[in-house]
């Protein structure tokens, strides 16, 4: 996730770059982040089941919408409708998200 004032990005992944059930906090950039997340604070973990949301394909329409706040820097994920079971969870990835690739 991407701020919209683009100052910081929330990455779901870990240091190898794969996506694992649980974040466990720490910035690559930043000395020492990690370690300090992997030791003193192993405690902390959050869920990475949001970031499996998918932009939809042409012609769907996204039943997630996000709400964020820059100060707190947090962002919530709600419904915007009801989803049924086993439907795919769908979002806007925003304007400046890089599509060139997509098929079709």
């Amino acid at each position: 996730w991407r701020f919209s004032d683009n100052q910081f990005v929330i990455d779901p992944t870990n240091t190898k770059g794969n996506i694992e059930d649980f974040c466990k906090g720490g910035n690559p950039s930043m000395p020492l982040s990690v370690a300090l997340f992997q030791t003193l604070l192993s405690f902390v973990q959050v869920p990475t089941t949001l970031c499996r949301i998918n932009e939809p394909p042409k012609g769907r329409d996204v039943n997630v919408v996000t709400d964020e706040d820059r100060d707190a820097r947090t962002v919530t994920f709600s419904l915007e409708r009801d989803v049924y079971e086993g439907e795919e969870l769908y979002i806007d990835y925003g304007l400046s998200y890089e599509r060139s690739r997509y098929g079709g």
